[in-house]
């Protein structure tokens, strides 16, 4: 089978009400096809459009338990060498925004049923904090300071933003930027194509050219928190009466708890890239 094919196959099962779903399935292991080779595909119009993915269930429950908890933060940081201008960086992050949904994303709930809202592309907001009058010795201390308070910080899921940015400035060629989002809207490998992303839109906005990014496709899906939830929620419900009783008749776990993380996540520090002109960087 092709990936167009797949693709197909996966938009009609997606497509499809809770009570129809099992008798495709049942159709496609008659032909042989096993749903998890099934691309994930854009759940717009599907009725888990704007639900939650069970991950996100639970990161919804903990947060409303202690909303002051970073425990589910995201935080990095990326050294900047070289001559940098902060209102090309603070564009290339609105443009990122207004491509990608889950940074515009929050989270409410109407009686039981939690769901995610997205808002209208809006400018981002980058807040510089400068440290080059300090004297030398003092501005890396300081602003490892900075970099706990950032990863530590309380992000409000209901009204947002769930993304925030600091520019730290050591000096006129040496600047740190810290990104901190909340686990619900992103993970390790979304930060990787943010961070990619915002390199390359930086790069064409300092050059005076229209940033040139590939077009969204079911590879960068995971990027928009409704397409994700949907497929995720789908696919968890194919697998409840197969791969969960698989899991229980192989692990011989009876009294297994969930993970809670109760620490934030160490905040992750990049390397530099020096560029002729322009600051770079790259995730070590």
């Amino acid at each position: 089978m092709n990936a167009a094919d797949a693709q197909k196959l996966a938009r009609r099962f997606i497509e499809l009400p809770q009570d129809k779903r099992r008798l495709f399935l049942a159709g496609m292991a008659r032909e042989g096809i096993n749903f998890a080779q099934l691309p994930m595909t854009a759940c717009i119009g599907a009725a888990e459009r704007d639900g939650l993915s069970y991950a996100q269930q639970r990161m919804w429950f903990l947060w409303q338990m202690d909303p002051q908890s970073a425990a589910y933060n995201l935080p990095m940081a990326v050294r900047l060498s070289g001559e940098l201008q902060p209102e090309a960086l603070e564009q290339a992050f609105s443009l990122l925004a207004a491509r990608h949904e889950c940074l515009r994303t929050t989270f409410g709930q109407e009686g039981e049923q939690a769901f995610q809202k997205v808002a209208e592309p809006q400018p981002v907001k980058l807040t510089l904090t400068d440290l080059s009058a300090l004297p030398e010795d003092q501005r890396w201390p300081l602003a490892r300071q900075h970099m706990m308070a950032e990863a530590t910080q309380a992000f409000d899921l209901e009204n947002g933003p769930l993304l925030s940015l600091r520019l730290l400035r050591l000096d006129a060629q040496e600047h740190v930027l810290l990104l901190t989002l909340h686990h619900i809207i992103a993970d390790g490998w979304s930060m990787n194509i943010l961070i990619d992303e915002f390199m390359r839109t930086y790069d064409a906005l300092v050059a005076g050219r229209e940033p040139q990014l590939p077009a969204i496709t079911v590879l960068t899906a995971t990027m928009r928190c409704g397409n994700a939830a949907g497929w995720r929620r789908a696919s968890a419900s194919v697998s409840s009466t197969t791969g969960a009783r698989n899991w229980a008749t192989n692990t011989r776990c009876l009294n297994c708890r969930p993970i809670v993380r109760t620490r934030p996540r160490p905040v992750t520090v990049a390397r530099v890239w020096k560029r002729s002109s322009t600051p770079a960087c790259a995730r070590i």
